[in-house]
């Protein structure tokens, strides 16, 4: 059957599917705005970055800094085994807010070798500021006091600006800005498929 509309019939069906796709999009967006809010953590990274040195004859120097160079990798994976992590995890384990295990410590401390250097950054992230840089520093002194034994030509560890020095990042998960984004998108999706599907089955029951 030919059904005819007029122009202000189709004017109020336009309108009233954009209201709906309008209200869904904003009622799934806002849904997912409130949902991810309540779940949302934030994590700090403190750094603190140490060199490796030594003393004594200029040429002998250039040629073990070299090495050192070379090794970086091999004493950054030093500064995350049990032999520096354990004694990191006895002093702050009576820190305020400190909520991390001598099994999973290990993971919120990243050490970056810089290129073509010796020296490291030590990233340390923990769900307080305080924790974070206290754990970049107390990771510092332990590596100063325990790379040496594991350098085979001797060395010496320099500790840098302590951490509280430095900015500490923060990093807040899940982006809920985006997510919320996602949410609206999705939400004006439905309306759409909705809206116009009722006028498609209305129309054919016509």
């Amino acid at each position: 059957m030919k059904i005819n509309y007029s122009i202000s019939d189709l004017w109020k069906i336009f309108w009233h599917n954009i209201i709906i796709v309008i209200l869904s999009g904003a009622l799934l967006g806002g849904a997912t705005y409130l949902f991810f809010s309540h779940r949302q953590t934030a994590t700090y990274t403190a750094q603190r970055t140490i060199t490796v040195y030594h003393t004594g004859d200029v040429t002998k120097e250039a040629n073990l800094i070299q090495a050192d160079v070379l090794s970086m990798n091999t004493y950054a994976s030093i500064i995350n085994d049990p032999v520096v992590m354990t004694p990191v995890y006895n002093d702050m384990k009576t820190t305020k807010n400190f909520s991390y295990t001598k099994k999973n410590i290990s993971k919120q401390v990243v050490v970056v070798p810089a290129p073509n250097s010796a020296s490291m950054t030590i990233n340390a992230s923990a769900n307080t500021s305080a924790v974070a840089i206290k754990m970049a520093n107390v990771t510092a002194e332990v590596a100063k006091d325990t790379l040496p034994q594991y350098i085979k030509h001797s060395a010496k560890i320099r500790l840098l600006a302590n951490a509280n020095q430095r900015p500490v990042s923060k990093t807040v998960t899940p982006n809920v800005k985006k997510l919320s984004i996602y949410g609206l998108a999705a939400g004006i999706v439905l309306g759409t498929l909705t809206s116009f599907g009722v006028d498609i089955i209305r129309n054919q029951q016509k």
